[in-house]
């Protein structure tokens, strides 16, 4: 899939009817608008493998954006990855009449972020992770003039916490067996006690 282009890649899902209909309300897409169309697309199908192939496309193109279309990838995603306010309103009362366990999980699910299970989907391509972390990176040089996006640095937030809570360290003793190269990250980064 690494070697499809954006525009191909997007011919294809045209073709099988997977692009959502507002991609074809406006006639010249911009590279943003071509992602948020990925990403909508993501959200939508259900086979893992096609879902991993369109992740990387999406984090790859994503990677080549200018800082100007970053910032409109991230508004566009702002604007149109939000929870169904009319799903969410509903949970609310079901929840207030009934205040039963099963609508407060219902509550709880209308109220995430489509925009959270973009970046778990997202998650499944290889090296994701990092390139989610670098595209919370850019995130955070925005919010100064941009406070409004800081919802999806939560949303990414929200996920880190949970994909890297202390449950998922491992403990090894760093003796002579350490592979070489763990032992010289320690001496690069370690700034408290001098490693030789």
């Amino acid at each position: 899939m690494k070697s499809v282009s954006l525009k191909s890649l997007i011919k294809r899902l045209s073709t099988l009817g997977l692009l959502p209909k507002s991609y074809f309300n406006v006639s010249n897409n911009s590279l943003p608008e071509e992602l948020l169309a990925l990403c909508q697309t993501l959200l939508q199908l259900k086979g893992e493998s096609a879902s991993v192939a369109i992740s990387e496309k999406v984090l790859s193109t994503y990677l080549q954006c200018s800082a100007n279309e970053k910032l409109a990838f991230f508004q566009l995603i702002h604007e149109h990855l939000t929870p169904d306010q009319t799903g969410v309103d509903n949970a609310i009362n079901a929840y207030q009449n009934s205040r039963s366990q099963q609508d407060l999980q219902r509550l709880s699910k209308c109220a995430e972020s489509p925009r959270e299970e973009l970046f778990r989907i997202l998650n499944m391509a290889p090296h994701a992770t990092q390139a989610l972390i670098n595209m919370r990176a850019d995130l955070l040089k925005m919010l100064n003039v941009h406070p409004n996006l800081d919802v999806i640095n939560r949303d990414l937030l929200h996920l880190f916490r949970s994909w890297f809570n202390r449950g998922f360290l491992e403990l090894r003793r760093i003796d002579w067996n350490t592979p070489a190269l763990v032992l010289e990250k320690l001496i690069q980064y370690e700034s408290v006690h001098e490693i030789t």
